[in-house]
Protein backbone atom coordinates (compact mmCIF):
# COMPACT_ATOMS: atom_id res chain seq x y z
CA UNK A 1 0.00 0.00 0.00
CA UNK A 2 1.51 3.29 -1.28
CA UNK A 3 2.02 6.19 1.71
CA UNK A 4 -0.81 8.19 0.20
CA UNK A 5 -3.64 5.55 0.50
CA UNK A 6 -2.62 4.31 3.63
CA UNK A 7 -3.00 8.44 4.60
CA UNK A 8 -6.49 8.42 3.03
CA UNK A 9 -7.43 5.17 4.85
CA UNK A 10 -6.48 6.66 8.08
CA UNK A 11 -8.57 10.33 7.65
CA UNK A 12 -11.44 8.96 6.02
CA UNK A 13 -14.95 8.31 8.32
CA UNK A 14 -15.76 4.37 8.24
CA UNK A 15 -19.29 5.92 7.75
CA UNK A 16 -19.34 9.10 5.73
CA UNK A 17 -22.66 11.53 6.34
CA UNK A 18 -24.19 11.87 2.97
CA UNK A 19 -25.65 14.98 2.50
CA UNK A 20 -28.65 16.10 0.31
CA UNK A 21 -29.25 19.53 -1.26
CA UNK A 22 -32.11 20.79 -0.34
CA UNK A 23 -34.32 19.72 -3.41
CA UNK A 24 -32.96 16.18 -2.99
CA UNK A 25 -34.01 16.54 0.85
CA UNK A 26 -37.55 17.47 -0.27
CA UNK A 27 -37.63 14.42 -3.10
CA UNK A 28 -36.61 11.98 0.22
CA UNK A 29 -39.44 13.56 2.11
CA UNK A 30 -41.41 13.82 -1.00
CA UNK A 31 -42.46 17.26 -0.42
CA UNK A 32 -41.96 20.56 -2.42
CA UNK A 33 -38.92 22.21 -1.77
CA UNK A 34 -40.63 25.51 -1.22
CA UNK A 35 -42.03 23.64 1.79
CA UNK A 36 -38.83 22.49 3.16
CA UNK A 37 -37.39 25.68 2.93
CA UNK A 38 -40.59 27.49 4.75
CA UNK A 39 -39.64 24.61 7.63
CA UNK A 40 -36.43 25.50 7.88
CA UNK A 41 -37.21 29.06 7.63
CA UNK A 42 -40.03 28.35 10.71
CA UNK A 43 -37.90 26.18 12.47
CA UNK A 44 -39.52 23.00 12.31
CA UNK A 45 -38.13 20.63 9.92
CA UNK A 46 -35.36 18.46 9.71
CA UNK A 47 -32.01 19.72 11.24
CA UNK A 48 -29.68 21.14 8.40
CA UNK A 49 -25.87 22.20 8.25
CA UNK A 50 -24.90 24.89 6.29
CA UNK A 51 -22.00 25.48 4.73
CA UNK A 52 -20.66 28.73 3.53
CA UNK A 53 -24.09 29.52 1.66
CA UNK A 54 -24.99 25.71 0.64
CA UNK A 55 -27.91 24.28 2.99
CA UNK A 56 -27.33 20.45 3.03
CA UNK A 57 -29.43 17.94 5.05
CA UNK A 58 -27.55 14.85 6.56
CA UNK A 59 -29.81 11.87 4.71
CA UNK A 60 -29.87 10.08 8.59
CA UNK A 61 -30.89 13.20 9.81
CA UNK A 62 -33.78 13.46 7.84
CA UNK A 63 -34.86 9.66 8.48
CA UNK A 64 -34.77 10.28 12.04
CA UNK A 65 -36.56 13.27 11.89
CA UNK A 66 -39.74 11.46 9.71
CA UNK A 67 -39.00 8.71 12.70
CA UNK A 68 -40.11 11.07 15.29
CA UNK A 69 -42.95 12.04 13.85
CA UNK A 70 -45.08 8.89 13.34
CA UNK A 71 -48.55 9.29 14.47
CA UNK A 72 -51.61 6.77 15.00
CA UNK A 73 -54.10 9.49 14.74
CA UNK A 74 -54.24 13.12 12.69
CA UNK A 75 -55.88 14.23 16.10
CA UNK A 76 -52.86 13.89 17.58
CA UNK A 77 -50.78 17.27 18.57
CA UNK A 78 -47.56 17.39 17.11
CA UNK A 79 -45.40 17.65 20.53
CA UNK A 80 -46.95 16.04 24.01
CA UNK A 81 -49.11 18.57 25.68
CA UNK A 82 -49.56 20.51 22.65
CA UNK A 83 -52.91 21.89 21.69
CA UNK A 84 -53.80 21.45 18.60
CA UNK A 85 -54.51 25.14 16.55
CA UNK A 86 -58.25 26.09 16.95
CA UNK A 87 -59.21 23.86 19.68
CA UNK A 88 -59.43 25.15 23.44
CA UNK A 89 -56.84 24.53 25.71
CA UNK A 90 -57.14 21.25 27.84
CA UNK A 91 -58.66 21.20 31.02
CA UNK A 92 -60.41 24.67 30.33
Amino acid sequence: MRQTERFRARIQPINPPCFLTAPEAAELLRVAPVTLNRWRIEGHGPPFRRFGRRVVYARADIIAWADARVRSSTSEPDKPNQTPPGHPARGA
